[in-house]
């Protein structure tokens, strides 16, 4: 039994050496959708216009300064297409992909959007799902459920995961996969506020048994990940209603239950080790992972710092915001060769990271990164120290065999 992520994350370290063969069951693979009866459905709006934006500017900008709600059903429809939709198809032998405008591990696609709602003239209160096939919101429940919101509460949205779609192919490892997908979507929604805009705050310490009973999830299959507080309006109501029980009480039953991930304990063992409220680790060495050196440390262990700092022009080209969403597929983008990339606009991409990661509370993540044929750019290991440090270099590149067992172990 793990007690906690960091062990997590040790004991499903990837090395090619000791990975057990695994053959992808195509019989066995969970839906991609979930399907609700009996429900009722309010399909989202197809607005006229949408936001003219440049991405970068979205990225370098900063949440509205006061409290911007939801104020009609046409800016809720806008925040979910913007949110995500669904940009391609793509048939093979086995089956059929529909990509979303937000990325995935595998193309699995195992993040579920919900709704609280708190009600007004155009939509009543309650818990909707969001089904973007039609797309539509999907009540799955009337009223709100307020010992867990609160009285006053705007409209909450709400990120599940459906365990079995990702660790059919990843078995094990698949809750690294769960928190990088549920993190593409939280970005599209926190870039969808911005561009609309609107206030909402990322919550991620929350009460998990409690919201996964008002949206009726056994927690050991499909549970909450995240959830996203928008602003309250005065034209809400709050209305509170019983949890939801079950068959007969009102309340949309999904058709086809998520997959069975028994034979993958570990799933379950990180996400009830990892639902408790947070607390500060004690100080000192951390237990739970080895001091011994691995490939990753060894490459990055500091030498000689020496600072690089190649000028970020910032005019990357204006890709309108809509358009992006609009091309995004969960594919692999390869260039062809050495020196297509420019130090500057690396570094405008490194600055782009930092404004984002300011937004949020808490640690913030050491960026670091190999650098092989960059115009303007020596090749070595760096680490970006800020916009106004720049890159400072570690050291060299080592040989391709250590460069390639480092990224694929």
């Amino acid at each position: 039994m793990i007690d906690g992520g960091c062990q997590y994350q040790w004991l499903t370290s990837y090395e090619r050496g000791r990975m057990p063969a695994h053959r992808l069951d195509w019989a066995r693979q969970p839906a991609f959708f979930k399907t609700f009866r009996p429900v009722e459905i309010f399909p989202l709006e197809q607005p006229e216009k949408l936001p003219r934006a440049s991405l970068f500017e979205l990225y370098r900008s900063r949440p509205p300064a006061r409290p911007v709600p939801v104020r009609d059903f046409s800016t809720l429809s806008r925040l979910f297409l913007l949110s995500s939709v669904i940009t391609a198809r793509s048939t093979f032998a086995e089956g059929e992909i529909l990509y979303r405008s937000q990325p995935s591990a595998g193309a699995l696609h195992p993040v579920e959007l919900y709704l609280d709602w708190p009600g007004d003239s155009s939509l009543p209160a309650g818990i909707f799902h969001y089904d973007l096939r039609r797309p539509a919101l999907e009540l799955l429940r009337p009223g709100r459920d307020v010992s867990l919101l609160g009285p006053g509460a705007g409209p909450v949205l709400v990120l599940s995961v459906v365990f079995a779609r990702t660790a059919w192919k990843y078995r094990e490892r698949a809750y690294r996969y769960l928190l990088l997908d549920s993190g593409h979507l939280l970005e599209n929604i926190n870039l969808a506020l911005k561009a609309l805009p609107l206030s909402g705050t990322i919550e991620l310490d929350f009460d998990d048994r409690g919201i996964n009973r008002v949206l009726g999830l056994d927690g050991d299959r499909e549970a909450v990940l995240a959830l996203v507080r928008l602003a309250p309006s005065r034209a809400f109501a709050n209305p509170q209603t019983e949890p939801c029980s079950g068959p007969g009480t009102g309340c949309g039953v999904a058709v086809e239950p998520p997959g069975d991930v028994s034979e993958y304990p570990l799933l379950g063992e990180v996400h009830r080790a990892t639902s408790q409220p947070l607390q500060t680790p004690p100080a000192g060495d951390d237990p739970v992972f080895p001091a011994t050196e691995t490939p990753l440390r060894g490459l990055f262990a500091d030498g000689p710092a020496m600072s690089e700092t190649p000028v970020a022009d910032h005019s990357l080209p204006l890709r309108d915001y809509v358009e992006s969403l609009a091309r995004r597929r969960s594919r692999r983008n390869f260039k062809p060769g050495p020196g297509l990339i420019d130090g500057g606009r690396l570094r405008e991409l490194f600055e782009l990271l930092a404004n984002l990661l300011a937004e949020f509370e808490g640690p913030c993540p050491e960026l670091y990164f190999a650098a092989r044929g960059i115009t303007g750019l020596r090749d070595g290991y760096y680490r970006f120290a800020g916009p106004s440090t720049g890159f400072v270099r570690l050291k060299e590149t080592p040989a391709a065999g250590d460069l390639g067992r480092a990224c694929l172990d």
